[in-house]
C-alpha cells in the first residue's frame, strides 16, 4: 500500500462550486491520463492506490470528490447526513445531488486534457454511480479506454440506452469488473 503522492487540486465550476480532487503527476511528460470516478458510498481517496500507480509508471491520474461527497461539499447538504435518513425519503434530494455531475467530471476531463494535449490518450474509471458518469463522458468526449467497477453501463430494458451504446461506446476498450 503506498502513501498518496497526490496533489491536492480544487476545480472551480461555473457556479462556483469548489470540487476537491487527488492530481498524481507522473516524474516525466507523458500524453497518458485516467479519470477516476467513485462509487457512491466513497469518495476519491479509494483511489489513492491506484493513483499512486498510474503516476509511477508514468500516467496522469485525477480523482474527483463528487458534489456532496468526501470534501466536495457546501453548505448543509452532507451525503452523510442524507444517509441517516429513511429509505423513502433518501431518495428524494439525488436528483438535485447529482444534476450537476456530468459537468464537473467534463471539468476534470477539460483538466487532464490540457495535461496531455489534444493528441494524449485519456481513459475513464468509474465505480458504481462514478461508472454511469464515465459512461457519459464517454459519450460526448474523445476517450480511448474505460474501466467499470461494479457498475451497470446500460439497462437491456433500455433500446434507447442500448443503442446508444453500441453505436458510441461498444468499440471503446472496455473492462468490467
Amino acid at each position: 500500500v503506498f502513501a498518496s503522492q497526490a496533489t491536492e487540486l480544487t476545480l472551480t465550476t461555473a457556479q462556483n462550486f469548489e470540487l476537491k480532487t487527488d492530481y498524481y503527476q507522473p516524474a516525466m511528460p507523458t500524453n497518458r491520463a485516467v479519470l477516476l470516478l467513485h462509487q457512491c458510498n466513497f469518495n476519491r481517496t479509494m483511489y489513492d492506490d491506484i493513483g499512486q500507480e498510474l503516476s509511477l509508471n508514468g500516467i496522469h491520474a485525477l480523482s474527483l470528490d463528487f458534489r456532496w461527497f468526501g470534501e466536495s461539499i457546501a453548505g448543509k447538504t452532507d451525503i452523510k447526513e442524507l444517509a441517516k435518513l429513511p429509505p423513502a425519503e433518501r431518495k428524494n434530494p439525488w436528483p438535485m445531488i447529482m444534476e450537476h455531475w456530468p459537468d464537473d467530471v467534463q471539468l476534470a476531463y477539460d483538466f487532464l486534457r490540457k495535461k496531455v494535449g489534444k493528441d494524449g490518450l485519456i481513459g475513464v474509471v468509474g465505480a458504481s454511480c462514478g461508472g454511469r458518469q464515465a459512461q457519459l463522458l464517454a459519450e460526448k468526449n474523445p476517450v480511448d479506454a474505460m474501466g467499470f467497477f461494479s457498475s451497470a453501463v446500460v439497462s437491456a430494458d433500455d433500446e434507447e440506452d442500448m443503442a446508444q451504446y453500441k453505436t458510441m461506446l461498444a468499440k471503446k476498450p472496455t473492462l468490467f469488473i
